[in-house]
């Protein structure tokens, strides 16, 4: 017997995280011909991994659909005219990875505070070397981007002694500036490398990872970047 109105699920591989769909009749799926049989009937489409290409030309053929959860926080890089014309709901995953990322981005910070790189290289190389360290309390962190997960890096951040400057672009494009003494700008000047930087606007830099900045003229490293 046909499973009807089954959840679509957008994705490039397979994930063990699926075995949680197993009580929902569901198809997962990684061109539009696997979702064209399951299509007729889908209301939901679970945006898990799947490409923007793939996700409009599913919206194509998903008759029914009244649904689109991207499992992702950040949607710029998913919307395209027609999605955004439809009255089908879209939701994300706004909140799921807020923890995570704040201490990913706290662990960033210590990083290159504490030269994490520095004593790796020197335990393969089995040497023993005493240097200079930064401490980070009192520090000034930027965050570009305060929403849920710049307010988690904030929380960790402030726990360990340090300052936050923080910015949030308003819906009518204006940028507000939150944290810092009156007339104190420096969170709209933070791309030039200005202090410890973590980007919470993930469509703002579709860069991963983490890298330290370049140094000054003495070797000293002015600051670090957490994109995510």
């Amino acid at each position: 017997m046909k499973k009807e109105n089954p959840v679509l699920v957008l994705a490039s591989a397979d994930d063990p995280q699926f075995t949680m769909l197993n009580r929902l009749p569901h198809k997962v799926c990684g061109d539009v011909a696997a979702c064209a049989l399951a299509a007729e009937d889908a209301t939901v489409i679970l945006q898990w991994s799947g490409t923007r290409k793939l996700l409009r030309e599913s919206l194509s053929i998903c008759k029914k659909l009244r649904w689109i959860h991207s499992r992702a926080a950040g949607l710029d890089n998913l919307l395209f005219p027609e999605l955004v014309e439809s009255p089908i709901l879209l939701t994300n995953g706004r909140g799921v990875f807020s923890a995570s990322l704040g201490e990913f981005v706290l662990a960033a910070i210590l990083y290159f505070a504490k030269d994490f790189r520095r004593l790796v290289r020197n335990q393969v190389a089995s040497v023993w070397e005493q240097f200079d360290v930064q401490e980070i309390a009192g520090q000034m962190v930027g965050i570009l981007g305060y929403g849920d997960i710049g307010r988690a890096v904030a929380g960790r951040v402030h726990a360990m002694g340090m300052r936050v400057l923080a910015t949030k672009r308003l819906p009518d494009g204006s940028i507000l500036q939150t944290g810092g003494a009156a007339g104190d700008d420096r969170a709209l000047r933070l791309h030039r490398g200005d202090g410890p930087i973590d980007r919470g606007d993930a469509a703002h830099d579709q860069r991963r990872g983490v890298r330290g900045d370049e140094a000054d003229g003495g070797g000293n490293q002015r600051g670090a970047r957490a994109s995510y």
